[in-house]
């Protein structure tokens, strides 16, 4: 029988599971993980026990999903996969693609794309079916990112308006900020620069009032695109400004990735010093986070 008891513990794990997963999505995983594990922690949750004892099931398979992107975003990749495993023994049929969606995420961050790409592909229709639009966004988010990554822009510019649809109807602010940051790497990979720019302006707007962790992460890819348009000397200032806005969670492999875009923005000013000094950097952390192909 349900206590009044278990009634509160479930709410204010929740409530802590919410939080938890909102800061790491907000680009602080560290402070993220902290409070998934409590959560789990007050749930009560061992690996040892077995699913159909566990008194908060649900939540608890909740709280591992969001735990293990966030201990990936920290650079364990592989502790991240194994607390999705744990999740994965006891997750409800009807949660599955949550998991899948998370998983490919983890998996895309650590260059697995084709593995990655498997589970999206198989998780998008049943989340449209389930009706969960936040998990559906996501899913998709991430499909256009390793879509962007292997050029196909036109599929991800399709996923890119279903997502900018379900972000206006849910408002989903956040949402429609990563949406046009995205629209703006594929201006950049288009050549059209000037699209991109303004797409990234708009993303800033966002960012800055719904998810200032992920501001960095824009101006590394507005370099990119100063890059593009052979202005490697702004691209190289851009870059040097976001490292300082950057958190302390610095083993994400966002990093790694404008530690790769300064070194390309030295060779590019024929410092091959200092691109060098950064390619080290940037391999080192790639190499920490799982991602041995760009390492």
């Amino acid at each position: 029988m349900r206590t009044v008891q278990d009634a509160g513990v479930e709410e204010r794990a929740r409530q802590m599971r919410e939080e938890g997963s909102l800061l790491t999505n907000s680009g602080r995983p560290t402070a993220g993980a902290r409070k998934l594990r409590a959560a789990l922690r007050l749930l009560r949750w061992s690996p040892d026990v077995s699913p159909d004892r566990l008194a908060h099931r649900v939540l608890t398979s909740h709280v591992l999903i969001s735990l293990g992107l966030a201990e990936a975003e920290l650079g364990d990749t592989a502790r991240g996969l194994a607390t999705l495993d744990a999740a994965d023994r006891i997750v409800t049929d009807h949660d599955r693609p949550i998991l899948w969606q998370q998983r490919a995420l983890v998996l895309h961050r650590a260059g697995r794309v084709d593995e990655a790409l498997r589970l999206l592909d198989t998780a998008v229709p049943r989340l449209a079916r389930a009706g969960d639009p936040f998990t559906l966004t996501s899913a998709l988010l991430t499909r256009v990112a390793i879509g962007i990554g292997i050029g196909r822009t036109r599929r991800a510019r399709e996923d890119l308006r279903t997502c900018r649809a379900i972000a206006v109807r849910e408002g989903f602010a956040l949402t429609e900020a990563k949406v046009a940051h995205d629209l703006g790497y594929c201006a950049v990979l288009d050549g059209d620069i000037p699209a991109a720019l303004r797409s990234f302006e708009e993303a800033a707007g966002l960012y800055a009032e719904h998810g200032a962790g992920y501001l960095p992460v824009l101006a590394m890819d507005k370099a990119r695109a100063l890059l593009a348009a052979g202005l490697a000397g702004e691209a190289a200032r851009e870059l040097d400004s976001a490292f300082a806005l950057f958190t302390s969670d610095r083993f994400s492999v966002d990093y790694a990735w404008a530690e790769l875009t300064r070194a390309q923005a030295a060779l590019a000013t024929d410092e091959p010093g200092t691109a060098r000094d950064w390619a080290v950097r940037a391999g080192r952390r790639f190499r920490r986070h799982g991602d041995h192909a760009w390492a």
